[in-house]
């Protein structure tokens, strides 16, 4: 997902709710700190990493992900029995 970021020249992405659901945390101690900074941390350098990706790479990560959504959306409709 992230490489679809750099791809589109995008500056901003949404993180899953579960990266970090304060409502559900509340407050953190200082693990818990500690661990949500390493997260973004990591998040960052392989943001980094991907700004040096080549088109090529780019366009198979698109192509990955394009599969991924359509495999996930037809496991998806097949279990409410929707027909696609």
């Amino acid at each position: 997902m992230l490489g679809e970021h750099v791809r589109l020249s995008s500056s901003l992405a949404i993180l899953s709710h579960s990266f970090c659901n304060i409502g559900v945390t509340g407050t953190f101690d200082a693990r818990q700190a500690q661990m949500f900074q390493e997260g973004v941390w990591k998040i960052r350098v392989y943001e980094q990493q991907l700004e040096h990706a080549t088109p090529e790479w780019l366009e198979s990560n698109r192509l990955s992900l394009v599969s991924t959504v359509d495999a996930i959306a037809t496991e998806i409709q097949n279990r409410k029995g929707i027909l696609s």
